[in-house]
C-alpha cells in the first residue's frame, strides 16, 4: 500500500517528474496509482456491461455513458491535472473503453491513437489503466519510445480474421515504424497508469495466459480542439469539472 500512496502523491504533488518522461519518450508510467479494491470494482462494473452486451467479451465502448463508476474514473482530479499539463490547456474527456482481454485473445497491432481521432498531435492524450498485473505473457502494452516526435506515420493493411473477444479493427492495419525505433514492453502492476502521447506508436501482445487481463482506456483532449467523432465511437467532449488553477 505504501508504494501506491507514494505513486499517487508523486503524481499529485510533482507531476513534472512524470511529465518529463512523457515529453521525452512519449509515455509515462505511474505504478500502482489505483488500489486493488478500486480496480476490482471497475472490473465488476465492466463485466456487468459485457454481460449486458450479450457476453461477447469484446471491448465495451464508452462505458462512462453507461456506468457512473467509469465516469468518475475519467474525472479523477490528479489524472485530469496531469493531462492538462500535457496538452497545455483545460482538459476534456473524449472516450473510454473497457477491455476484458480474456485468455487467448489477440492483442492490438502497432498503432497511433491519433490516427483514429485526428486531433492536433499535442492536444490529445490517452490513459491506459492496468486493472490486473500486465506482462508479456498476458498481453501487456508495448511502445516505441520517441515515435511521438514523428507525427502521424503511414500505415499498412493487414489480413485479419474476426477473433473472439477482440474488435476486428485491432488487427486490420498497423503503423509502419521507422527502423531506428525499437519496441519496449510495459510490464506493470495492477492499478498502474500509463500516459500515452497521441502519436506514440504502441500495441499489445496476445494474451497467452489462462487468465483475463482487463484494462480501462480513457482519452482526453484540450478543450475546443477539433477531432473526428467517429461513426461508432461518437466521441464528444466531457466536462471533467476540473479547475486548472493550483
Amino acid at each position: 500500500m505504501t508504494d501506491r500512496i507514494v505513486a499517487a502523491q508523486r503524481l499529485m504533488s510533482d507531476p513534472d517528474i512524470s511529465l518529463d518522461d512523457f515529453r521525452r519518450d512519449g509515455y509515462a508510467v505511474v505504478s500502482g496509482y489505483f488500489s486493488d479494491n478500486y480496480c476490482d470494482e471497475l472490473v465488476q462494473r465492466g463485466s456487468r456491461l459485457v454481460a449486458d452486451a450479450g457476453n461477447s467479451l469484446r471491448p465495451v465502448l464508452q462505458p462512462h455513458r453507461l456506468d457512473s463508476g467509469f465516469m468518475a474514473a475519467m474525472k479523477t482530479p490528479a489524472l485530469a491535472r496531469f493531462v492538462g499539463l500535457a496538452v497545455g490547456g483545460v482538459p476534456k474527456g473524449l472516450q473510454t473503453s473497457f477491455i476484458f482481454m480474456q485468455a487467448a485473445t489477440v492483442g492490438y497491432a502497432s498503432h497511433q491513437d491519433n490516427f483514429f481521432v485526428e486531433a492536433p498531435n499535442d492536444a490529445f492524450v490517452s490513459i491506459w489503466v492496468a486493472l490486473a498485473d500486465a506482462h508479456r505473457g498476458n498481453g501487456c502494452l508495448y511502445v516505441y519510445p520517441g515515435t511521438h516526435r514523428r507525427g502521424r506515420l503511414p500505415i499498412e493493411s493487414l489480413e485479419a480474421e474476426p477473433a473472439a473477444g477482440q474488435d476486428i479493427n485491432a488487427r486490420r492495419e498497423q503503423t509502419i515504424v521507422p527502423l531506428e525505433y525499437k519496441a519496449v514492453d510495459l510490464a506493470v502492476t495492477k492499478g498502474s497508469v500509463v500516459f500515452l502521447h497521441s502519436c506514440l506508436v504502441h500495441g499489445s501482445h496476445d494474451n497467452q495466459s489462462t487468465e483475463s487481463r482487463p484494462a480501462l482506456v480513457m482519452t482526453y483532449i484540450r478543450a475546443g480542439q477539433p477531432f473526428r467523432p467517429g461513426s461508432t465511437a461518437k466521441r464528444e467532449e466531457v466536462d471533467l469539472d476540473f479547475n486548472p488553477q493550483p
